[in-house]
């Protein structure tokens, strides 16, 4: 991305389609250069697993949804270029509609969801994640560190992207996933 960025500035490129996290405020620095923002349908999410426990209880769920700090994970994971949602689908998406439940970040009723469900003493979760993809290992990190708050032992999994997509998004098999 850097390399790209670097062109750019340098005048061996015109234009920069796809324009790095990490470059994006460098870019808009530049008065030379003209960066053009638009919302984008792409987004990240900590997908759970509902058809193994403890996911397939909704107080989990929502205890998760509690204790992750979105915007600490937008920092870590893209600089904090992009907008937090509370649905799967981004703004910019076909088919978005803004019906989804709200979830602040409130670590204390996380607990208390936790224990309503039985898990007042946490569990341990396993997030699996590719490992070629920096974002998403970034994301689990920060959502590991986050659920820790609140009693769940998170151990990330990096995989390769082929394991990753076998094993994962078609297979079903995990816990977590990012």
């Amino acid at each position: 991305e850097t390399s790209r960025t670097i062109a750019l500035e340098n005048g061996e490129i015109d234009v920069l389609l796809n324009v790095g996290t990490t470059d994006a405020q460098k870019i808009r620095d530049n008065s030379n250069l003209i960066l053009d923002e638009f919302e984008c349908a792409q987004n990240e999410m900590m997908v759970m697993n509902t058809t193994k426990p403890p996911f397939d209880n909704k107080l989990v769920r929502q205890a998760v949804n509690y204790a992750v700090n979105k915007e600490d994970a937008l920092i870590v994971a893209i600089n904090g270029e992009g907008n937090t949602i509370d649905a799967y689908l981004a703004p910019a998406a076909i088919g978005y509609k803004d019906t989804a439940v709200k979830y602040e970040y409130n670590p204390e009723k996380a607990k208390e969801l936790l224990a309503d469900a039985g898990y007042a003493d946490g569990f341990d979760l396993e997030i699996t994640v590719p490992s070629s993809y920096s974002q998403h290992v970034d994301s689990a990190q920060i959502i590991a560190d986050e659920l820790s708050q609140v009693g769940i032992n998170v151990t990330l999994n990096q995989v390769e992207w082929s394991t990753w997509l076998q094993d994962v998004y078609k297979g079903g098999n995990f816990q977590a996933t990012v």
